[in-house]
């Protein structure tokens, strides 16, 4: 019997060949990854016709079962989003991009957050708690409040190759917090963004954008190239059309590094470095020296931080191969009202696959984190100690199994991991997948994945208030005061995840495919408190249901058209604030159609439709995007955006209103 074919190695951002892989290359990564532009424009052909349906199927992706797969043959709710596929839907930056990915809850909360997650409990907070984030392999969780900071995850558009998004569990291969999805995120090789490009825009709210990049070659085997990328947004306003003041810009420079080594082996080395020039904050703080009072405080915050990363694989055989990750991670935040974090990171990730018998294919690898933290407190967040390391130390197996030759397939596999809160954590995962014929996929899946305390939830103090001991008793003021909020806990335990998946891929007609999924999410060890004053607790359940669908369809060799609905029930138990159930739209479904008028003007348009969150108090809305590309010469692109069009604004996670907006764009490529 003969294992499904492995494209590539682990972690695979690139093929390792030395000729960079098209769209119409079968088994390419990228659905529309096509080099651009052409030197000949009478020869350019529709970037959107180089897309068949055959190909779709055949892209490969990597972060379910850590080597290069078939999409439609991979045994997990995985939805991939090409570059080409952002491009043409006018987003600007990595949260809003998500917005396209059927399932996936984007809730702008103000003009530089974002609340992100698919299957609901992704938490009160601001930051989504129970998705793993991965640029390039480095991962982007902040474990100080468990989630992503969207404003400071950002890549070069134009360098973008795809993003893996795997709705459910992928704790067996990426370890905890990666419990209602994991978000894998890869750019472009340096080979494959040579020469100059340059692109400058405005608008409203994204005021003023630029880019510049420089790709070359050092020698046959190596290429580089070095970019630099701005942006300013403006200020939202609230519900009550005070200004937010909650404007933000920064600016970033990076560089690329990809080589070819002897027997098949590649190596990458990248690093980057951002900083914000604004980064407006409104916080509304407790008055220490008066009894149930507060203020709002405007002021501006900061950020900045960086990384260099040096990445290498080598495919031994055709069914063997090893990779390996390193990096330094720095950041520093300035927020919630002069609360600062300088936070350093270090992390070393082996991993080696081979075929250890006909039919048998084992992947194992070891991973090593070392983060550390040192706190300023501010108005409304302490911590205690005011400096924390956290260290974790993970292992895992895991064997994929052909039981019926290119038919039936099964892959046990579990992390086994210890780390310095929670002690030793075991994430195991079984999934099946039939494929009776080459049009149609049926996979299941049950994984149990873990997410590890924050440490504000082990070691901070929320103050939400300060109040007068006398009145607090009923009696006359004491004149004396104390803090009342959350308390940190740091006898917390993990929380627990038992999910059951179903799924189904169908080749309905030569232009049409359909995924579907099912799923069930059994939680325990919820964190939470069981009101606005008290200590973190475990006390917490809850359970998720739902349905995710996608329909894509090309009508016509310049004409896509992809359709995609989602539905969630969430049910929360336990002594603790009951916030969950109202924290979720039920439904949201989107159409994306991609037109190619003529050869050389494109016409794009998002439509999304996102259910009522009661907690925010935000009401059911439809948001329509649309936009207009027109190549003017072979280096020199136009195009215009409106976003949100169907209303001047409208909240989506908070009080705040998110307008609707509009930009130009010009784009150079030499």
């Amino acid at each position: 019997m003969a294992m499904i074919t492995v494209a590539v190695s682990v972690h695979a951002d690139e093929p390792a060949a030395s000729t960079p892989v098209s769209a119409s290359t079968p088994g390419a990564d990228s659905v529309n990854d096509i080099p651009q532009p052409p030197t000949d424009s009478d020869q350019e052909l529709f970037r959107l016709s180089q897309l068949s349906l055959e190909e779709l199927m055949s892209v490969n992706v990597t972060s379910v079962q850590g080597t290069a797969h078939e999409w439609f043959r991979t045994p997990a709710a995985v939805y991939v989003l090409t570059g080409e596929d952002v491009r043409r839907s006018g987003h600007l930056i990595l949260p809003e991009a998500l917005r396209l990915v059927p399932g996936m809850f984007v809730g702008q909360v103000d003009s530089n957050t974002w609340r992100i997650g698919p299957r609901g409990f992704t938490g009160a907070a601001i930051t989504s708690t129970k998705n793993l984030v991965l640029i390039d392999g480095r991962v982007v969780y902040d474990p100080l409040f468990s989630g992503t900071f969207w404003e400071v995850q950002d890549v070069l558009m134009e360098d973008l190759d795809r993003i893996e998004v795997v709705r459910g569990p992928g704790a067996t291969l990426w370890g905890a917090n990666a419990v209602n999805g994991v978000i894998n995120v890869t750019t472009r090789s340096a080979r494959d963004t040579q020469g100059l490009y340059a692109m400058t825009g405005g608008g409203d709210p994204n005021r003023a954008f630029g880019a510049l990049r420089y790709g070359g070659q050092l020698n046959e085997d190596t290429w580089f190239r070095v970019w630099s990328q701005y942006d300013n947004w403006a200020s939202f306003d609230t519900i009550t059309g005070a200004d937010n003041h909650d404007d933000w810009s920064s600016g970033r420079v990076g560089f690329r590094v990809d080589g070819d080594g002897p027997d098949q082996a590649a190596w990458t080395f990248d690093g980057q470095y951002y900083s914000s020039f604004t980064y407006g904050q409104s916080t509304r703080v407790p008055l220490p020296g008066a009894h149930l009072a507060f203020t709002q405080v405007n002021d501006d915050g900061r950020f900045s931080g960086g990384h260099l990363q040096f990445r290498a694989e080598q495919e031994l055989t055709a069914r063997s191969g090893w990779s390996f990750n390193a990096y330094y991670d720095q950041t520093s935040r300035v927020q919630s009202a002069g609360l600062q974090v300088d936070r350093h990171t270090f992390n070393v990730d082996l991993r080696h696959y081979f075929d250890w018998s006909d039919g048998n294919e084992l992947m194992w690898g070891a991973q090593a984190i070392v983060t550390h933290d040192d706190v300023q407190d501010g108005p409304t967040i302490s911590l205690d100690p005011d400096a924390d390391t956290h260290t974790v130390s993970q292992m895992f197996v895991q064997n994929t199994t052909e039981l019926i030759d290119n038919q039936l397939f099964m892959m046990i596999g579990s992390k086994l991991g210890y780390n310095n809160y929670t002690g030793f954590e075991v994430q195991p995962s079984a999934r099946v997948w039939w494929t009776p014929t080459e049009n149609q996929t049926i996979w299941a899946a049950v994984s149990r994945a873990v997410r590890t305390p924050s440490r504000i939830e082990r070691d901070g103090f929320f103050t939400l208030a300060f109040a007068d001991t006398g009145l607090l008793g009923g009696g006359p003021p004491s004149g004396v005061f104390v803090p009342l909020g959350v308390a940190g806990n740091d006898d917390l335990k993990s929380e627990e995840l038992i999910a059951y998946e179903l799924g189904h891929r169908i080749r309905l007609a030569e232009s049409v495919n359909l995924d579907t999924a099912l799923f069930y999410h059994d939680y325990d060890n919820l964190i939470s408190t069981p009101g606005a004053i008290g200590a973190f607790n475990n006390d917490g359940a809850g359970q998720s249901y739902g349905a995710e669908a996608v329909l894509s369809w090309q009508p016509a060799a310049t004409w896509r058209v992809e359709a995609a609905y989602s539905f969630v029930n969430v049910d929360q138990q336990g002594p603790v604030l009951q916030f969950e159930e109202i924290n979720t739209p039920h439904h949201q479904a989107q159409l994306r159609s991609y037109y190619n008028l003529t050869k050389d003007l494109e016409l794009n348009g998002v439509l999304y439709y996102v259910d009522r969150l009661e907690q925010a108090n935000a009401d059911r809305y439809f948001r329509l995007d649309l936009g207009a590309t027109w190549r003017v010469t072979p280096n020199f692109e136009l195009s215009a955006w409106g976003t949100n069009l169907l209303d001047p604004s409208h909240p989506e996670a908070s009080n705040v209103e998110i307008p609707r907006g509009f930009y130009l764009q010009a784009t150079f490529r030499f």
